[in-house]
């Protein structure tokens, strides 16, 4: 699919978010199907950035990638990250050259982090997400394993939605190495699914009409292998936000699972 306009990526990541129609998208936007229908076909251009900004909100991405540009400071989702980004690239290249910290915390108070900054991803709160993702990367890398696999994700898909895009593939292999280390499938996958998300338009991938991507035309064992983990990425993490999300009664009020345990 051709990606060279705005028109083009609007159309290109509105298929993306589950073949998403041109009414719906315009519904979310606060537009009309005409209008988006003339943009994505290039008969009439984007002429207030209001409106770019709806689109994008409505397509949970950034103003930088229908643009497809480096991260915009302008861009209502990067305003107050400019300022960690740097720290998070600093702490990504610490755990790439296997420089490890003392951990100064627990892997229960970790978790407890990590799961404050999920709640962070669940909100689309990016820059207070991305403040806190330097410290819980260095301490995670202190413990590896599924820990580490979980900050590195969180910080590819921070990264991927404030528009570092080469800074999110980084981080995604960083979480696949730390799943592959103790052969976790389930954050292995979703690190994978991670990575194919900040590839750049061009190299995703991605088939119109094919909710597979591109496993969907390709049927050696190690993609086959690949999809299955990706699969069970998608339960895995769809169980973690239901647990993120869901509260218990008590008789004083409600109360968050306290456990990092996803609910049987």
């Amino acid at each position: 699919m051709p990606t060279d306009t705005v028109g083009s990526r609007i159309r290109y990541w509105r298929i993306r978010r589950g073949g998403m129609s041109q009414t719906v998208l315009a519904g979310l936007a606060g537009l009309s199907q005409p209008y988006i229908s003339q943009v994505e076909s290039g008969h009439r251009s984007i002429d207030r950035r209001s409106t770019l900004i709806a689109i994008a909100a409505a397509l949970q991405v950034t103003v930088a990638d229908l643009l497809d540009q480096p991260g915009d400071p302008t861009d209502p989702a990067l305003l107050g990250a400019a300022d960690a980004v740097p720290a998070i690239w600093a702490a990504l290249l610490e755990i790439s050259d296997g420089d490890r910290r003392v951990t100064t915390m627990p892997s229960e108070q970790v978790t407890v982090g990590l799961r404050d900054s999920n709640q962070r991803r669940l909100a689309a709160d990016y820059p207070a997400m991305a403040r806190g993702l330097p410290a819980l990367l260095g301490e995670a890398a202190g413990h590896g394993g599924p820990i580490l696999a979980e900050a590195a994700y969180q910080a590819a898909t921070c990264l991927r939605h404030l528009g570092h895009r080469h800074l999110a593939v980084d981080a995604a292999r960083i979480a696949q190495a730390a799943a592959d280390d103790v052969d976790h499938h389930a954050w292995a996958g979703a690190a994978r699914f991670a990575y194919v998300q900040a590839l750049p338009v061009e190299a995703a991938g991605w088939h119109p009409g094919s909710r597979l991507g591109p496993w969907a035309t390709c049927n050696s064992r190690r993609r086959t292998h690949e999809y299955g983990r990706f699969l069970v990425s998608c339960i895995w993490l769809r169980r973690c936000e239901q647990r993120a999300t869901a509260t218990l009664p008590t008789p004083t009020g409600t109360w968050s699972r306290p456990n990092g345990r996803p609910p049987r």
